[in-house]
């Protein structure tokens, strides 16, 4: 009995021993390679066989000096689409490196679905799911953002419920700039009178002035000119047609919520998957169909550190049986905590999901005909002289 007690600790030894070179023979499976690929950027690629996973992630260092973030529409418009790898490529040039570039936002046709703001200016609407805006000096902010545009009529009527190049009905008042393309497109009955913005732009938290032009002829499919904005206005709102003349100031404000930054770029997306440091997966909130935190899919998500400091732009692949499985939001939640983020959004993903690093697609994007033209994208730059 003594000798078999004596024996014990050596046998529990060699057992704990084999577990151990177990767990690190499995731990061993999850190859993880890190470089530096810009000031201040990290490109991190995780593959696990284990988990069927390949795992894409960019860090960036929102406090370097040679780092900015921007936003960009798929030719400059809101009436195309165009890979990740050819905005990054477009944009690219001597001391304006992209560094990466991620896809941003769902869309609907060509447009991107959400609040959309280029450098400071407003180019869409929000829609009422959560987005991620920077300031100039690339403080983020994840939030369900609403923006409130009000037209003021030189006799004081004011005009509410006024939304940027979105589709018009017979209960809202659109704005409509050549970012919509050529014409107002179909919609219901109503009227329109053309604009001259007098040079300005729609500048989130600021008022200017414009002109009223002369009434279109027609009450749907207005031709947009280069130079003027179309103000469309539905049916219930045709009792203030009248007051609208030609010749007339129209003064507009712009305000977007909540305004704890100055926003200066903004992509949509949804829904809000971590908060405060937690996973939060915000669908139901943000009125996403019935199920889709749970589907396993390739993904996109954005997100940043608590101090703000850190931005993380990450890329799960899937659809790709024995290599990649793709994540619900659930799990893509902890991957984006495990890389460090405190707050952290869904974007499009499925086919869209790409994450180009100078100028090259570092993922396997799912769609059998190659990486998907999409609507927006969202730029790491580097304005040192070298990309690396």
């Amino acid at each position: 009995m003594r000798n078999k007690l004596r024996s014990f600790p050596r046998k529990f030894a060699q057992c704990f021993l084999v577990v151990l070179f177990v767990f690190n023979l499995a731990q061993a499976e999850r190859k993880v390679t890190e470089k530096p690929v810009g000031p201040g950027c990290t490109f991190i690629e995780v593959f696990d066989p284990d988990q069927r996973l390949g795992i894409y992630v960019l860090k960036v260092d929102l406090r370097n000096e040679y780092i900015m973030i921007d936003s960009v529409l798929a030719h400059d418009s809101l009436t195309g689409r165009e890979t990740v790898l050819d905005m990054s490529q477009r944009k690219t040039r001597p001391r304006h490196q992209v560094v990466g570039a991620v896809n941003a936002d769902y869309f609907h046709v060509s447009a991107p679905s959400g609040l959309t703001v280029d450098r400071g200016h407003l180019s869409r609407s929000a829609r009422g799911w959560a987005g991620i805006a920077f300031s100039e000096n690339n403080k983020p902010l994840i939030a369900i953002f609403k923006d409130k545009v009000t037209a003021l009529v030189a006799d004081g009527t004011e005009i509410s419920r006024l939304s940027i190049n979105r589709p018009r009905n017979d209960s809202n008042v659109v704005l409509y700039t050549g970012l919509y393309g050529n014409t107002t497109g179909s919609m219901t009955d109503g009227k329109a009178v053309l604009i001259d913005p007098n040079g300005n732009s729609f500048i989130p938290q600021e008022s200017f002035d414009t002109i009223v032009d002369r009434l279109c002829p027609l009450p749907r499919q207005n031709l947009i000119p280069s130079d003027k904005w179309v103000l469309s206005l539905g049916w219930d709102f045709l009792n203030i047609m009248n007051r609208v003349k030609p010749g007339q100031k129209l003064t507009l404000d712009i305000s977007i919520k909540p305004d704890t930054i100055s926003i200066y770029n903004a992509v949509s997306g949804g829904p809000r998957i971590l908060r405060s440091g937690k996973v939060s997966v915000e669908s139901n909130q943000e009125g996403q169909r019935k199920g889709f935190d749970r589907e396993m899919h390739p993904r996109t998500a954005v997100g940043y550190s608590k101090d703000k400091r850190f931005l993380v732009m990450a890329v799960i692949d899937g659809r790709q049986p024995g290599y990649s499985r793709g994540v619900d939001l659930y799990e893509l939640a902890g991957l984006m905590l495990e890389f460090g983020c405190y707050e952290a959004l869904n974007l499009d993903g499925g086919g869209s999901s790409t994450l180009v690093i100078c100028n090259k697609i570092v993922n396997n994007p799912s769609d059998p005909n190659g990486p998907r033209p999409v609507a927006n994208a969202l730029l790491v730059i580097s304005t040192a002289p070298d990309c690396i």
